[in-house]
């Protein structure tokens, strides 16, 4: 055996001469590399809804983000509620429907065709918004199956707080909410969720009987903006919401600087989305000039998602 190198200075790293002037590091405190973070199980659902998206809206630079709250679509930008970190099945289905119908607007809504037709404001405005949100999303549900899925899914979660299931009285009832549902049920022949029933019961007899007709021209225009708006007005003078209607013809002398557009689909795709709401009436909801029924979504949306977010993103 070496007699310059005993037993345990031959395994004691320590015992090593070191360069003048370094420290003694344990050998724990190396610092190890910086793990991989892994991604959250919602970012892939994130990737995939802005892909939907931009293909249903046939434009390439929309630009889609998630926040929470209710969704809100202004120019080109879409903003979609913040999905939970391990979505359920059923909330990817809300969330592929919201998705769906704010695509549906970029790509079959004119918007500055609907300054011209909609009402200045109150109930009136509400009511004509709600009925083309309706027409927009009949158009996507009749020609994809999944879509129609999917926004089932999103009316039937606006739904779920089952405050209108049971009987109402018309004072209890909004009425741009039941009419929406009931030029659903014409347009896509889908029944009202079950959650809201007692809405449209409060409010189908009395519109039928006085507008049963209006109603039938209307869903044979669902792919003719122009045409449906125009009796759409025709409908809110029955429903003695004529008050805030101005002359479509009035409003374009108003403003001549707009291009008169020819109405109806192929008009709305080549329309431009940048210009989505400019000059809205101050009681509106979105960005984009279509209340609809995001209005009430912030007070009941997605409520597992506080609940979801959990601890071990980390390798």
């Amino acid at each position: 055996m070496d007699q310059g190198l005993d037993s345990q200075s031959a395994v004691d790293p320590i015992s090593f001469p070191r360069p003048h002037g370094t420290e003694r590091l344990h050998p724990m405190s190396v610092p190890f590399p910086p793990t991989k973070r892994r991604e959250a199980p919602s970012e892939p659902l994130k990737r995939v809804l802005g892909l939907c998206v931009r293909a249903i809206a046939g434009d390439s630079e929309v630009q889609v983000s998630f926040a929470q709250g209710r969704p809100e679509l202004d120019g080109k930008t879409v903003v979609l509620p913040e999905p939970a970190r391990v979505p359920s099945a059923k909330e990817i289905a809300v969330e592929r429907g919201w998705a769906d119908s704010m695509a549906l607007a970029l790509a079959c809504h004119d918007q500055r065709l609907h300054k011209r037709l909609a009402p200045q404001g109150g109930s009136a405005r509400t009511v004509f918004e709600a009925a083309e949100r309706a027409r927009i999303e009949a158009i996507g549900a009749n020609r994809m199956v999944g879509v129609a899925e999917n926004l089932a899914a999103k009316t039937e979660h606006l739904y779920a707080h089952g405050r209108f299931a049971g009987p109402l009285t018309r004072e209890e009832a909004p009425l741009d909410e039941a009419l929406a549902l009931i030029l659903r049920e014409r347009m896509t022949g889908r029944a009202p969720p079950a959650t809201a029933r007692g809405l449209v019961d409060a409010w189908r007899p009395w519109i039928e009987k006085n507008a049963s007709t209006l109603l039938d021209r209307m869903d044979g225009l669902m792919a003719d903006q122009e045409g449906f708006g125009r009796v759409l007005r025709d409908l809110l003078k029955t429903l003695d919401l004529a008050e805030a209607l101005i002359d479509p013809e009035q409003q374009a002398d108003e403003d001549p600087g707009e291009e008169e557009p020819a109405g109806g689909e192929e008009q709305s795709e080549q329309s431009e989305p940048g210009e989505e709401g400019q000059e809205r009436p101050q009681d509106n909801d979105t960005e984009n000039g279509l209340a609809g029924d995001t209005s009430d979504y912030a007070e009941h949306a997605m409520p597992e998602d506080s609940d979801s977010e959990v601890e071990g993103d980390e390798e």
